[in-house]
């Protein structure tokens, strides 16, 4: 596992395993749908999110040196980010596991209409982050990197003030309450809110 991790086909595994119903790995502290869900945000997070922000800061800040090529490969890490997390979102969605266990937060995709629902996902995920990833560029490309980076770090510190002042700062899940690992998936969360 740690060395198909190590080639970037982690996802794939765990889309294997999600699909094929697996059983768990020994110590495996969650279900596979939520460790495909975990592997695709950390994707996403780390691969097609800097990716488009280092994609649009080019286009923004060259503009004679655009061609049709980066518009195409920009519009494409847009959309399949968006189709990412939407299908991420449907499966944990449509799951049994969660529908059961988390019943008023899971169990919106409707059993018929589901591929209309799927696609209006996909165009709100990938026009949302085109929009996100488009703001936050000129908003570095218009003033400076650090400047953006302190707005950022205020708006991370301040959505964590607010859960914090309702109590919903940490995880709820057993195991994963502590507080490194609420500031993670909070951190992760943001990330995901910055860029979806």
């Amino acid at each position: 596992v740690v060395l198909l991790g190590l080639v970037g086909m982690k996802p794939a595994l765990e889309s294997y395993r999600d699909a094929t119903r697996a059983k768990p790995f020994p110590n495996q502290k969650v279900p596979n749908d939520l460790f495909l869900f975990l592997s695709r945000l950390t994707e996403v997070g780390t691969e097609a999110i800097p990716q488009s922000v280092v994609q649009t800061l080019v286009l923004l800040q060259y503009p004679d040196q655009r061609t049709t090529l980066q518009f195409v490969s920009l519009f494409t890490s847009f959309l399949t980010t968006g189709f990412v997390v939407a299908s991420s979102d449907k499966e944990l969605d449509t799951s049994k596991h969660w529908r059961k266990q988390e019943s008023l937060m899971f169990g919106y995709v409707p059993k018929d209409g589901a591929s209309r629902q799927m696609m209006a996902s996909v165009s709100f995920f990938t026009l949302y982050k085109f929009v996100k990833v488009f703001s936050l560029c000129l908003l570095i490309a218009s003033s400076s990197f650090r400047y953006a980076a302190d707005l950022l770090a205020m708006e991370y510190f301040a959505i964590l003030a607010w859960r914090e002042s309702y109590g919903n700062w940490r995880m709820y899940q057993r195991g994963l309450d502590g507080v490194g690992s609420s500031l993670f998936a909070h951190f992760s969360l943001y990330l995901s809110l910055l860029a979806a």
